[in-house]
């Protein structure tokens, strides 16, 4: 952990360096550090750092204009690094600060730093995911194209981690309008992929999060929707985590038996898909 709090401890100590140029040095190397592990959300250890020491330091990149001048790093990777200094700040005016910033830049921003930040907040508090501005672009990120180059699917994975965020946004949709219903087929869709490609570099925790009851019993109720726009995306999830979970591909075997119905065989085949 200590090594890990070495790569940003320039972060705290900004306020110790005489030189204005070389504040900014140190500031930009550590925030592109920081940005690069926060939108790959690994962990970023800050909290072990001095937290006077940062907030005098954050105090001291306000006063000389480093947060005004972001535009040499990707906005996704600025916003989340921000994030993680405002979280890691106590109660003061330079984290009130920071926090509006990014709360600006997820209103404002681009698909890809809403996304980042919004999957940061769902590991960690779901304030932020409400108002229908923002559930209107959560939406839209989960119906954004696989290959939009936008990491949706980690999004779709945090929402459904936490039991409260996977009630608001699976649980009680899976039994509302077309819409909602759709949005939440979409969502253990993109969560599926997350899923998947966590387990094939070693990671298996994620499994858990299909096998809690409320998960299933809205995977099963989607799955057995009269719509295909709703059912299809279940299937594809289904078909995803076939491989890793030995029930479903069982299931989707099953699926395929002579004596069972047209509707039945095409929920198999999307799966096999």
């Amino acid at each position: 952990m200590r090594d890990s709090r070495e790569h940003f401890d320039g972060l705290a100590r900004l306020h110790r360096i005489a030189e204005r140029e070389e504040r900014r040095a140190v500031f930009r190397q550590n925030l592109a550090m920081l940005g690069a592990a926060a939108a790959e959300y690994r962990p970023v250890p800050l909290e072990g750092l001095d937290p006077a020491a940062l907030r005098d330091s954050t105090r001291v990149a306000l006063a000389d204009g480093l947060l005004n001048d972001l535009k040499w790093v990707s906005p996704a990777h600025a916003t989340a690094a921000l994030y993680e200094l405002a979280a890691a700040l106590p109660p003061c005016d330079e984290k009130r600060d920071i926090g509006r910033r990014v709360l600006v830049a997820m209103h404002e921003g681009d698909a890809s730093t809403f996304v980042t930040v919004a999957t940061q907040l769902a590991s960690g508090s779901r304030r932020g995911l409400t108002g229908p501005g923002i559930r209107a672009r959560l939406a839209l990120a989960l119906d954004l194209p696989i290959g939009s180059g936008v990491r949706a699917d980690a999004l779709a994975l945090g929402l459904m981690s936490r039991r409260d965020l996977a009630e608001e946004w699976l649980v009680v949709p899976s039994s509302g309008s077309l819409p909602s219903r759709r949005l939440s087929a979409r969502l253990l869709e993109r969560a599926a992929r997350e899923c998947a490609r966590r387990v094939a570099s070693g990671d298996e925790s994620a499994l858990q999060i299909f096998e809690r009851p409320s998960v299933r019993g809205s995977w099963d109720r989607l799955l057995k929707d009269r719509e295909p726009l709703v059912w299809r995306h279940v299937a594809t999830a289904r078909g995803l985590l076939a491989a890793i979970v030995p029930r479903l591909d069982a299931e989707i075997s099953e699926g395929m038996h002579p004596d069972l119905t047209p509707t039945e065989w095409r929920r198999s085949a999307a799966s096999i898909a």
